[in-house]
């Protein structure tokens, strides 16, 4: 596995696409992502959260299971230079308003079967965008259509709004022409965030076990799967890991 040149994890990324665009970099519900289809639903998304106001310094939560639209918007992010604010998808309502709250954070991405949590908090928080992803958003018709008539997948309805927006329309109408070069910044690891208070009152959003390996997606080193259901229960959790955003994304139970 050759070690990238650049010093943040976009450009590690964008890197390994240009030398790599027809190499599978993700497999989801048996979905294959390859990394050329993969920067540009980066580039889509990210030049629809420009569009929306989202600026280089701006703190975004993250209320997503481990899925692509996870790895997607946290590379779309940080092509903006925005700061991630990772939260585990279980948390309810009264926990996720705390984070936001202590975190600053004006824009959410959430799951529409964890939708009522964040409306339950908007008027509570800082909050001014909501942008809404299911676990079916990125695989074939038939297979949602599988999936919703087996019930085999969990799931809400799609909620309206001014202020809420749709992955998948995000990265539709999205235009990479838009955004401005990119550049590195160089502070590695810095759109990383978790406040004091949340390590020491939330110690489950702080865990990073093995999930998704940023390292693997960024310089080539094999397809990203998410952990199976089985390999989830079975793993031992560390009472605290400290290993940085350049290796792992944090663990959803």
């Amino acid at each position: 596995m050759t070690e990238p040149r650049t010093e943040t994890i976009y450009g590690s990324f964008e890197e390994t696409a240009q030398r790599f665009p027809e190499r599978v970099a993700m497999i989801y519900l048996d979905e294959r992502i390859r990394y050329q289809s993969l920067k540009d639903m980066v580039l889509r998304l990210s030049a629809s959260l420009l569009r929306l106001g989202i600026r280089e310094g701006d703190r975004v939560v993250l209320y997503l299971f481990n899925m692509p639209q996870t790895i997607i918007a946290w590379l779309a992010l940080d092509r903006l230079g925005a700061i991630v604010v990772p939260v585990a998808p279980v948390y309810s309502s009264q926990d996720l308003s705390y984070l936001v709250n202590d975190a600053g954070a004006e824009t959410i991405f959430c799951m529409d079967s964890n939708f009522n949590y964040v409306n339950e908090i908007l008027g509570k928080t800082p909050l001014q965008r909501v942008i809404v992803t299911n676990m079916l958003d990125l695989v074939s018709g038939w297979k949602r259509l599988v999936a919703r008539g087996f019930d085999r997948v969990s799931w809400g309805s799609l909620p309206a709004g001014k202020h809420i927006s749709h992955f998948k329309e995000l990265l539709n109408k999205g235009r990479p022409s838009e955004l401005p070069p990119f550049q590195e910044r160089a502070a590695r690891g810095r759109r990383w965030c978790f406040t004091q208070e949340e390590q020491r009152v939330f110690p489950r959003a702080s865990l990073c076990p093995k999930g998704f390996s940023f390292t693997a997606c960024a310089s080539g080193g094999g397809p990203v799967r998410p952990p199976s259901p089985e390999e989830s229960a079975s793993r031992r959790l560390p009472p605290r890991c400290t290993t940085s955003l350049e290796r792992w994304t944090p663990w959803l139970p």
